[in-house]
């Protein structure tokens, strides 16, 4: 059993984002936020392994520290005795020696787990296989995923990376599917986004094929308001990257941060984030994860969507919230709940008056104190507390545009994303914004 998944990848994506920020977070202190004892276990089980490779990438440079699963089991009854972990785990340190380049001795190895020296010998032979046969074999894409006439030259050319032809340099995101890393061409010196899938996912058909997939939406997707895709590819430890134009922003969330956000900016940056999704949904896609961490703005401030992960198409009918995916207090009752409706292009329209919102008011429309809270009011009828009365400079006809983007029912919205971007315009206070 695992924690709700919300829970689980807002935990997950928190323990990376501290790594990244230098400090080593405490595991102990992201399972507190757990209450069922089996869902514990399965996050302690996530942690070690981001853990692991966090700590054994710093070994790298810092060649004199040397972590094993030894300091796990001592901190964390739970996980058993050293002869009784998981041999996931076990493969897991011993993937994470090799790409960080410790060379571990398979004997060795084997030998710290008494009576398992032969399962074990044969779980690492497994994983010496596997990174083997990554760094021989090109990426086999799932069925479907080809390049297209808008991709790049029009081969598949795009579609099988290198890792070793990127520097990683710092990890700048996370997200439910994976981890963002800015990273550099080791020949051209250009930067870029590195996104990869998490472990986790790796070994899941479905998860890979939905990974991949934000490739071919996002090279489809031919816009100047959408981040553009260089290609993907497959890792030595066998997971799966995707590389992106990098660009330094910020994005609109650290933007929020920094405090009040004008309204001519607030309506400029919705209206341009309209017009790349108005593109994207006549290409037959709907984002379905608009948030201002997903907006970034470019060295001429101007926006650019990115993060097309969850994206759904607009042709398949089976369109459902069979799992709720989305960050939850940017999230449309429908993707909470089928009893709202179906995921279509006003789902986008309520990511984007939520931006909108939160732009103004400097916090989402709903948010409570634990992430069922969050979804329950998202769900529920609480109506998000007056923009106005947050930010009581606001002219009406903005304040009416932000609730009616916010409506329960997606038929209560704007139709389309043309539609909002065509009321963004009408916007009436002097210095509203250069008209889009």
């Amino acid at each position: 059993m695992q924690p709700e998944p919300p829970l689980f990848e807002c935990l997950i994506a928190e323990f990376e984002e501290a790594w990244a920020s230098g400090n080593a977070p405490s595991i102990g202190s992201f399972l507190e936020r757990v209450d069922d004892p089996s869902c514990q276990l399965a996050l302690l089980h996530e942690l070690v392994c981001i853990d692991l490779e966090f700590r054994w990438r710093a070994s790298a440079t810092l060649p004199n520290i040397v972590w094993g699963l030894e300091e796990y089991t001592k901190e964390f009854r739970e996980l058993g005795s050293l002869e009784a972990l998981s041999v996931a785990l076990i493969e897991e340190e011993y993937r994470a020696r090799k790409r960080w380049g410790n060379s571990p001795n398979p004997e060795v190895v084997s030998g710290r787990f008494a009576g398992r020296e032969s399962e074990v010998v044969e779980a690492i032979a497994h994983v010496d296989e596997e990174l083997r046969r990554e760094f021989e074999r090109p990426l086999q894409l799932p069925s479907g995923f080809e390049a297209t006439p808008t991709a790049t030259a029009g081969t598949n050319e795009q579609f099988n990376l290198q890792l070793d032809d990127y520097v990683l340099e710092q990890m700048i995101g996370a997200g439910q599917m994976g981890r963002v890393y800015r990273a550099r061409q080791r020949v051209a010196k250009n930067p870029v986004a590195v996104k990869f899938l998490r472990k986790s996912f790796c070994h899941d058909r479905s998860a890979v094929e939905r990974f991949l997939a934000e490739a071919r939406v996002v090279s489809l997707l031919q816009h100047p308001g959408i981040i553009r895709v260089h290609g993907v590819g497959s890792t030595p430890g066998g997971g799966y990257f995707i590389v992106m134009d990098h660009l330094i922003g910020p994005d609109l969330a650290e933007v929020i941060k920094q405090g009040p956000v004008s309204v001519q900016d607030a309506v400029n940056w919705t209206a341009q984030a309209c017009q790349a999704i108005e593109h994207s949904h006549r290409s037959g896609i709907v984002h379905c994860d608009l948030k201002p961490g997903n907006l970034i703005l470019d060295d001429v401030r101007r926006v650019r969507v990115t993060d097309f992960g969850l994206a759904q198409s607009l042709g398949d009918e089976t369109r459902t919230t069979d799992r709720i995916a989305g960050t939850a207090p940017f999230m449309s009752p429908e993707q909470v709940s089928g009893w709202w409706g179906r995921i279509g292009p006003q789902t986008d329209v309520y990511g984007l008056g939520a931006i909108l919102y939160a732009l103004l008011a400097g916090n989402a429309p709903h948010s409570g104190r634990t992430l069922t809270d969050t979804l329950a009011q998202v769900v529920s009828g609480v109506q998000p507390a007056p923009v106005n009365s947050l930010r009581p400079d606001l002219p009406a006809d903005l304040v009416f545009l932000v609730h009616k983007c916010l409506a329960k029912k997606p038929t209560d919205r704007y139709g389309s994303a043309y539609e909002l971007k065509d009321a963004l315009r009408l916007i009436t206070p002097e210095g509203a914004g250069d008209r889009i």
